[in-house]
């Protein structure tokens, strides 16, 4: 049951970045490219955070 969960939190992260990037190109090309880069800093630095708490739980067990 945890592993829907944890597929249910991913997707709805991801369809709100896809969200934030279609505002941004509905302003401007310019703006969604921006929204874009912004977007893949904050999804890297979330993946990052994720491995982190993973390999800490894998240690522990």
């Amino acid at each position: 049951m945890q592993n829907i969960i944890d597929y249910l939190e991913e997707i709805l992260i991801i369809l709100g970045f896809l969200t934030f990037i279609t505002f941004g190109f509905m302003l401007s090309a310019k703006l969604g490219v921006l929204f874009i880069s912004v977007s893949l800093f904050i999804l890297a630095f979330l993946t990052i955070i994720y491995k982190k708490k993973v390999g800490e739980d894998n240690e522990g067990k």
